[in-house]
């Protein structure tokens, strides 16, 4: 039997103590008996017991109802009711404060005693599910999406802060109030379908939640006929973040394919543009009294070619197949560098503001490609505005949970903004942004690499771009790149275009290609400049002539992608067999980690495709006299 300790309230001085004698017989711990409210109070406050005997009519103002009520919502405390009669209000009354026994006066001790026996047991029973709820509570108040309980009115009971939340800003309600929809979504269609819902809320920008409704019990068709309903647990979360990232993803792996291809194109459209600008080159050597309608028609194939050739590197930007000279530097003088360009560029309708700080924000990169990726962006922007308006370019340093990037790249971030004022750009849009050839410029007006090439910039440089536009308040576009420690840093200097074509002294070249227009031009070209030059078109044809004991060959010039043997391999076999014959390397596109093979098998230098004729010629006399390896990239050379 459980012991337990009891208050009385009773005004019948012999029926409260009468009552004490049998509780005490019965093993019990009657803490004090009371005669009206306040005595109810003291006790409570200062015994807090398991249970309450209240007689129900006091001669006190308050009666034992009330008090009972007092008791329960306060102090927890549990009460059995003592009565002779009780009409039916009384009941109803009575009723309300969840009582866990009645007993009619006079009774049995033996009804006391079943009496005390099922009022403990059906406390204890509470307790253990109060315990059970308030564990229940505290686990759905950690979960970290929005839980919410629903009755079968759709009225909210029980609901975690989060949910409380998204409730509030969905559907404008609270616990206690009934759900009609949450945003645009009626509250129906969530509970005719057992399926994660998408939530769309428009605020400063559009969040996206997503919802499912299950119901707490599964009833059968004939639960339904007779009228049965089921209570609802709702679960909402807000995963904005999560398909920011997704569509990114998807937008990358997109682009990535269209990378590909367009980086295959352009390989074929380097080989071709290479034998027309050498031709073109050739002819305004060999015949010096050309007319001058012929000239000015060669200089046509010339500026058509250097705007195709344009193309081809915003297109090998893209792809990330373009050769990068990647080193540490100060970002904010090259913006500084900007500023005075645009200032030139921009008409005066548009008003410039360039934050440049005084503090070094230091990436590792080709500040060639960065400078490219500043002007296209501003550029865009300008055309953005045609009537005018702000121009806002911006760097700062920031940490790596902005914008939700990857923290296990860097901790933190050099970021440029490039703000316009302009129209804004269409939500139909902005997903193609990036791909090469879409432009929603008039035809001649654009060619729709602009922010091809920015994008590949980007990923080339291990960065990340995130476009904020709205349509009549303009677009910004953040770039983010790898941020380093500000210690030593170094300036890229400018290379020079070189003058006239040098000439040789009838040294031995091996021109190995295998595209037979772009191996003729260059034998002529090399021919003309005072060279014997020998072909193949792969590197094993190319080994079968250096194996020629009778041939001897100052320098090999060989594209790098061919069949059945491509120039790497070439350059491998040579340096195992011990063969130190310079080399030139020449190709559409080269990655960092090939460049730096190729630096490791001392490759005299590397040449991209289409080379003007000044750079070949200069990259052939260099390597013949023995200078040091160099990558010349887009007429400007970096040595190292």
């Amino acid at each position: 039997m459980s012991l337990a300790k009891i208050m009385i309230i009773e005004d019948e001085s012999v029926v409260a103590l009468d009552l004490q004698s049998r509780l005490n017989r019965l093993g019990h711990d009657v803490v004090g008996i009371g005669r009206s409210y306040k005595d109810a109070i003291r006790l409570a406050e200062n015994w807090y017991p398991d249970l309450a005997f209240m007689d129900i009519h006091l001669r006190d103002s308050i009666d034992g109802i009330e008090i009972a009520q007092e008791l329960r919502s306060t102090y927890n405390i549990p009460v059995i009711y003592l009565t002779a009669y009780a009409d039916d209000i009384t009941l109803q009354r009575a009723k309300v404060t969840e009582p866990v026994g009645y007993l009619i006066k006079p009774f049995e001790e033996r009804e006391l005693h079943t009496m005390i026996e099922m009022a403990l047991y059906k406390i204890q029973a509470e307790k253990k599910l109060q315990e059970q709820a308030a564990r229940l509570q505290q686990i759905v108040s950690t979960v970290p999406e929005g839980v919410a309980l629903l009755d079968a009115h759709r009225r909210v009971v029980l609901a975690n802060v989060q949910a409380k939340d998204f409730l509030d800003l969905l559907a404008g309600v609270g616990v206690g109030r009934i759900i009609e929809r949450l945003g645009e979504q009626p509250i129906e269609t969530l509970l005719d379908n057992d399926s994660w819902h998408d939530i769309l809320f428009n605020d400063s920008k559009q969040r996206v939640f997503e919802a499912i409704a299950r119901p707490t019990k599964q009833l059968s068709d004939i639960d339904r006929d007779n009228g049965l309903t089921s209570d609802w647990v709702l679960v909402i979360r807000e995963v904005t973040a999560e398909r920011e990232m997704q569509h990114r993803a998807q937008a990358q792996d997109r682009l990535a394919a269209v990378g590909q291809l367009a980086a295959g194109i352009a390989h074929d459209f380097n080989n071709i543009l290479l034998s027309v600008t050498l031709s073109a080159d050739l002819i305004q050597m060999m015949e010096p009294n050309l007319s001058l309608k012929a000239q000015e028609r060669l200089e046509i194939i010339s500026r058509q070619s250097q705007r195709a050739s344009d193309l081809i590197k915003q297109i090998l930007d893209f792809s990330r197949t373009s050769a990068m000279e990647m080193q540490p530097f100060d970002v904010a003088p090259l913006l500084k560098e900007l500023a005075d360009m645009l200032e030139r560029m921009m008409p005066e309708s548009i008003q410039l503001e360039i934050d440049y700080p005084t503090t070094s924000h230091v990436i590792s990169g080709d500040t060639t490609r960065i400078m490219q990726l500043f002007l296209n962006l501003s550029l865009n922007a300008r055309d953005a505005m045609p009537n005018g308006g702000i121009l806002h370019v911006e760097l700062a340093q920031v940490p790596g949970d902005e914008a939700y990037l990857n923290k296990n790249q860097a901790d933190e971030w050099v970021r440029i903004q490039v703000m316009d004022s302009g129209e804004g750009i269409h939500p139909d849009v902005l997903p193609h942004i990036f791909e090469p050839f879409f432009s929603t410029k008039e035809p001649g007006k654009g060619t729709g690499l602009g922010l091809a090439q920015v994008y590949g910039i980007v990923q080339q440089h291990k960065g990340h771009i995130r476009v904020d536009s709205e349509l009549g308040r303009g677009t910004i576009i953040s770039i983010y790149f790898p941020a380093l420690q500000p210690k030593s840093h170094t300036k890229v200097e400018s290379g020079h275009k070189y003058g006239a074509p040098t000439h040789g002294d009838q040294q031995t070249i091996l021109i190995v290609e295998d595209n037979f227009a772009v191996q003729q031009s260059l034998f002529e070209i090399l021919n003309y400049l005072n060279y014997r030059v020998l072909t193949a078109s792969n590197g094993r044809e190319a080994l079968m002539i250096l194996n020629e004991p009778s041939i001897y060959v100052d320098l090999v010039l060989s594209d790098l992608v061919m069949p059945e043997m491509g120039g790497l391999e070439l350059c491998q076999i040579l340096r195992h067999n011990q063969n130190d014959v310079k080399i030139v390397i020449m190709t559409g596109y080269l990655s960092d980690e090939v460049l730096r093979e190729l630096k490791s098998l001392t490759v005299t230098a590397c040449l991209n495709k289409p080379v003007e004729l000044e750079n070949l010629s200069r990259a052939v006399k260099d390597a013949l006299a023995g200078r040091g390896v160099r990558h010349v990239t887009d007429g400007l050379s970096a040595h190292s």
